[in-house]
């Protein structure tokens, strides 16, 4: 009976090795996490919203600035203010333990900061620019409501572009980079970029060796939390 006994602990032993084994195993897997931060750029004490779509064979904390940990799902998101999001973190756990963890991409404006500004573009015929053919780009914006306009720059040089934001326009001639016209206005918001086609672009190019499709249009904004 005791030989009986001494036989069979191999194969639990064995047994148990491959759990252990295929525990450590799972644990070892890499986590896919994407994090989304909305807005990625904004004021102290500001709301941001920090998502995330992760793998679901693990289980989700997210840690708070204070310490405090709130069990969230793999499809989540919570909300902190924009001073705190470089304190908080999303750590993964398997078998109730920490395989990965995550931190928030965030920049918080000290002072001033740069944002671009670039859409698609359409090409034709503009009423605005007396039926000439030109280029318009058009972009909704939506960032930190508390952001607002001190310069804007021209990124090409064009013989004329005309920009449009917040019930305002500015007409840049060929040589003019940089405006003030917006200043103190919400960065937020529809903002739209008109040019004339310059001689050497076409809507539709039919000798490429001589002209070509019109560059997109692009600005870059200036921004402060001190609006």
């Amino acid at each position: 009976m005791k030989g009986f006994q001494r036989r069979s602990r191999g194969p639990l032993a064995v047994g148990l090795l491959m759990s252990v084994v295929g525990l450590v195993g799972c644990n070892a897997r890499p986590v896919s996490t994407h994090l989304e931060v909305f807005p990625a750029l904004g004021c102290a004490g500001s709301d941001v919203r920090l998502s995330w779509v992760a793998d679901g064979d693990a289980q989700y904390v997210f840690v708070h600035a204070d310490g405090r940990r709130q069990d969230v799902d793999a499809v989540d998101s919570v909300t902190v203010r924009a001073d705190v999001v470089d304190q908080v973190r999303l750590v993964a756990n398997r078998w109730w333990r920490p395989v990965a963890e995550f931190t928030f991409p965030f920049t918080q404006v000290e002072g001033e900061a740069v944002v671009e500004l670039r859409a698609n573009t359409r090409c034709g015929p503009i009423a605005d620019l007396d039926g000439l053919e030109g280029v318009v780009s058009q972009l909704d914006w939506k960032g930190d409501p508390r952001l607002h306009v001190v310069t804007v720059r021209i990124e090409e040089g064009r013989d004329l572009l005309r920009v449009e934001h917040a019930q305002l326009r500015a007409d840049l001639p060929e040589g003019q980079i940089l405006t003030r016209s917006f200043e103190g206005t919400p960065a937020q918001g529809s903002w739209s970029i008109t040019s004339p086609l310059a001689s050497a672009e076409a809507c539709e190019p039919q000798l490429p060796a001589s002209v070509a499709p019109p560059s997109g249009l692009g600005v870059e904004l200036t921004v402060t939390c001190n609006g």
